[in-house]
């Protein structure tokens, strides 16, 4: 059901321009396979419609809010966020797409998917993308060996290595760049 403030977006003029078009149906056919894409009244139907946004039920100022309600709360995977919102993971998709949030997205997915590695010695934290790109940094042989030091808690070479989602707990200053998660496997982190 519409609330009154939804209802006062439709002029008299819209219902006018609707009833013209509604009287052009014909017997059993509706009056939407008769009518001409550039009959005046569909026309000026669909200018209205864009203008007062009257379907965009995700509009980019909506869906951005959204999006950031979600990584609060740790939803960054794109089936996750489309559970969360009552969508489809392709509408997501193309909702993402279209109101150009689909970086975004990303970008946060590959952030808390990372790991970050505390040099204590250098005073340096290096973001890695994922865990095989951090036993490479460390010229690990086993990205077991990187796996058990971050869920034991223990250093390995005088680092410790933490996944983002539990460092980002304690340090929610920490802010990387959107081009840079896209594009970089390895960040160093201010």
């Amino acid at each position: 059901m519409r609330n009154q403030k939804e209802n006062n977006v439709y002029s008299n003029e819209f219902y006018d321009h609707l009833y013209k078009l509604e009287s052009k149906r014909e017997g059993e056919h509706s009056w939407t396979s008769i009518v001409d894409a550039n009959d005046p009244d569909l026309v000026w139907l669909n200018n209205y419609v864009k203008q007062h946004k009257l379907f965009d039920e995700y509009s980019y100022e909506k869906l951005n809010k959204l999006l950031n309600s979600c990584f609060e709360k740790g939803i960054v995977s794109l089936a996750d966020i489309a559970k969360e919102l009552l969508v489809s993971p392709q509408k997501l998709t193309s909702l993402l797409r279209k109101n150009g949030l689909d970086k975004k997205q990303k970008a946060m997915a590959l952030f808390m998917g990372g790991y970050i590695i505390c040099d204590h010695k250098n005073d340096e934290n290096i973001f890695v993308r994922d865990k095989l790109v951090g036993t490479k940094v460390l010229s690990l042989r086993s990205h077991k060996t990187f796996l058990s030091a971050v869920y034991e808690n223990r250093a390995y070479g005088g680092r410790h290595i933490y996944a983002v989602r539990k460092y980002y707990m304690t340090h929610p200053d920490i802010q990387i760049p959107e081009e840079d998660l896209i594009n970089n496997e390895v960040i160093r982190v201010a």
